[in-house]
């Protein structure tokens, strides 16, 4: 099949929209001579966005720099979803309608559905794209007519995008994810490490955060590895966006020494700079371990039990690794990850918790001797 104008339908989360670069690069060599319009679903904008009307060409801030950086991307649109979600029933109404209108005027003859959503399958459908793709056996989508055989548990987010996007007549070259950071993004972030005295250091980058504090391992936890880190003269650095505000004050409790914090705002190529100069970057399962991957920066992920198929989808090598609880959770149902947090605590599920200060500080060792600057 030959799509010549096609909508990709996506969620606004950094790590979903890294995941789907390959994917794009796929519908981008299948269809060469295509125009490719992504929509992007942000659950919430950076502060200073322009985010109204409620669908509004995007500016490439914040997340959506992933697909306004991509090469092979013509146009990106955002919705602000939380806009959507304050007006009456009515007015919200009118917006979904005005949103559907937009989309079937512009004639697009493909559409992907990144996500199992309802809203994704019927507005593929009121498009009148003779090609609407997306995930079998979910809701309305009946309402697609290419859905290949795959979800996200059972082939990791990464090859389901991909999986959908071949389906679609796309070619997937590689599954390699990327991010080009901007010139000006990159020089903000050497100014910093410049002011910091960290320019030309090999320094341990740890981005504490993640979207639920089940997710998180705990602050004292982070505190106590900073603390081994620099005890070996290992610089390190902390980087955090808004909402990693609770944690970061968790681990400066807990910390008897200064340690560089990096705020990057709504600039992702600050971050991402930021990442792609550290020796080794440390995460929780988030969108910076995403990015540090995209970036080829080499990456350590501390992640809760049985959540490995769907996203940690990337090789174990002497450059990427993940470090889980070795142990079956108590408090959790046999071979499931239920993100339960024991009594008493705020951060941390029990599976998290498994996972020790030393193995970690000497996962980190191990990584920064084993890669090259």
């Amino acid at each position: 099949m030959e799509l010549r104008n096609i909508l990709v339908l996506a969620e606004g989360q950094l790590g979903d929209l890294l995941l789907l670069t390959p994917a794009m690069r796929s519908l981008r060599a299948g269809h060469p001579r295509a125009t490719i319009t992504v929509i992007i679903y942000q659950r919430r904008l950076p502060p200073g966005h322009p985010g109204s009307p409620v669908l509004f060409p995007s500016e490439g801030m914040g997340t959506a720099a992933v697909m306004s950086r991509l090469p092979g991307v013509d146009r990106v649109f955002e919705v602000d979803r939380a806009q959507l979600r304050t007006l009456s029933p009515l007015r919200r109404l009118r917006e979904e309608v005005r949103i559907a209108r937009s989309i079937h005027a512009d004639h697009y003859d493909g559409v992907f559905c990144t996500f199992p959503e309802d809203r994704f399958s019927v507005l593929a459908y009121l498009s009148g794209a003779r090609v609407r793709a997306g995930e079998e056996g979910r809701g309305a989508s009946r309402l697609l007519n290419v859905t290949p055989a795959v979800t996200r548990g059972s082939a990791g987010v990464l090859r389901y995008y991909c999986t959908i996007a071949e389906a679609m007549g796309g070619h997937a070259g590689s599954y390699t994810t990327e991010f080009r950071p901007s010139a000006e993004g990159l020089r903000e972030v050497e100014a910093w490490l410049l002011r910091e005295g960290l320019a030309g250091k090999r320094y341990v980058a740890i981005h504490p955060g993640a979207t639920g504090e089940y997710k998180q391992w705990p602050p004292d936890r982070f505190a106590g590895l900073v603390g081994r880190l620099q005890r070996a003269d290992i610089p390190v650095a902390l980087c955090a966006g808004r909402g990693d505000e609770e944690i970061l004050r968790g681990i400066a409790g807990s910390l008897g020494s200064r340690v560089p914090v990096l705020e990057p705002g709504s600039d992702i190529s600050v971050l991402a700079g930021f990442l792609m100069r550290a020796g080794v970057c440390l995460t929780n399962d988030s969108g910076p371990r995403h990015l540090a991957v995209a970036v080829g920066a080499p990456t350590i992920a501390l992640f809760r039990r049985h959540h490995g198929k769907e996203w940690a989808v990337y090789e174990e090598t002497d450059r990427c690794r993940t470090l889980t609880g070795a142990d079956e959770c108590r408090l959790c149902e046999p071979g499931v990850c239920q993100d339960r947090v024991p009594e008493g605590t705020r951060s941390g599920s029990a599976c998290m918790r498994q996972i020790g200060e030393e193995e970690v500080f000497a996962a980190v060792k191990s990584m920064l001797a084993a890669t090259s600057p």
